[in-house]
């Protein structure tokens, strides 16, 4: 098969429905190996063509599930009451991956559910502390960082300051 170009679907051709018949006991993209699912015909030139079968942006799913948190036994996506006594989130605990891309797309996402009426929060998290972060006091003296390794003490050294 000879991939010419991205062709979007035609306006009337849409909503592209997914499969009822979909293996999720298979490894990788359900969608990718379902058997007939991703082949049709290019609406441009009638040739054979491949749909895409990645759905969902990589963070599209971790943007919103802390709302889903609120109330995980429920029927719907997220309960619109609960989100609103349990959000924002008071503490998020994450690696600094998390403070440039999740957040930002979490973010986003909750805007725009604010927007359409869903949450009634500006941002989703209250507070951020990523791995790594240094919380306390360090010291210096002139021979350099005290506390540089991690020690066996049960207590802290108070030293003067320089």
């Amino acid at each position: 098969m000879k991939t010419a170009a991205f062709v979007p679907v035609p306006d009337e051709d849409l909503p592209v429905l997914l499969p009822d018949n979909v293996d999720f006991e298979k490894v990788g993209n359900p969608l990718e190996n379902h058997p007939s699912w991703k082949f049709t015909k290019c609406p441009s030139c009638e040739r054979d063509a491949l749909r895409e079968t990645d759905t969902f942006d990589t963070f599209f799913e971790s943007s919103w599930y802390f709302n889903r948190f609120c109330d995980a036994k429920g029927e719907v996506a997220f309960d619109q009451k609960s989100a609103q006594y349990w959000l924002p989130v008071d503490q998020y605990i994450g690696g600094v991956e998390h403070a440039v891309l999740h957040l930002l797309y979490s973010r986003f996402f909750t805007r725009a559910l604010r927007k359409c009426g869903y949450l009634n929060i500006d941002e989703p998290f209250d507070g951020l502390m990523t791995q790594g972060m240094v919380c306390h006091e360090t010291y210096k003296d002139s021979t350099g960082w005290l506390f540089s390794k991690p020690g066996n003490e049960k207590r802290c050294r108070r030293v003067r300051k320089f």
